[in-house]
């Protein structure tokens, strides 16, 4: 079994499904009770952040959580099986409580 930690995750860079670089792993959350990593936090690249209209300080980088589900493949690079145009959409669509019957 192969551990990967954090700190070896850090600064990879991450490649959308089209092939474009969108950033790099800036940091992972952790699932406690499933003892897996759930998702990995991306420091976007300005351009990306502005084309995608992602909030950042004027010192920091904006970032997104990219659910494990998003990821295709992990290895020099991380590789996701979406656009960069569907993270913010996912991120927000997560963010909404979940509708329940009237």
């Amino acid at each position: 079994m192969n551990i990967m930690y954090e700190e070896s995750l850090r600064r990879r860079a991450v490649i959308d499904s089209a092939g474009r670089l969108i950033g790099e792993v800036d940091g992972i959350f952790m699932d406690p009770e499933a003892w897996k990593i759930a998702a990995l936090r991306i420091k976007l690249r300005r351009e990306v952040a502005d084309e995608l209209g992602a909030s950042r300080r004027t010192f920091r980088p904006a970032t997104v959580a990219v659910p494990t589900e998003m990821v295709q493949g992990l290895g020099d690079a991380v590789v996701l099986r979406v656009p960069a145009s569907s993270l913010l959409r996912h991120a927000e669509e997560r963010a909404q409580p979940p509708s329940g019957p009237d």
